[in-house]
């Protein structure tokens, strides 16, 4: 089953939050076979995933609690990934 690069890029992203179905990690890997942007952005968000859950342990290392963000910095981000989709 041929899916888009955003499908793409969603699965994997999905795919750090809970298991893919078989269907779906099928059809990502064929898409990553014939898209090499694709592995590469698989790699980045992986990366990015990584580094971020880090940084939420050094956080909690150093006793900060609650988010980094303001409240407004928070409130600009998700508009722009609304307004991605």
């Amino acid at each position: 089953m041929w899916i888009s690069c955003r499908r793409a890029s969603e699965l994997v992203s999905e795919g750090m939050e809970r298991p893919l179905t078989l269907m779906e990690r099928i059809s990502l890997k064929i898409h990553e076979l014939i898209c090499p942007p694709c592995v590469e952005c698989d790699k980045q968000l992986h990366d990015l995933h990584t580094i971020v859950s880090h940084m939420d342990e050094h956080i909690s290392d150093n006793g900060h609690e609650g988010p980094c963000l303001s409240d407004q910095a928070r409130k600009s981000i998700e508009i722009a990934v609304q307004q991605e989709k």
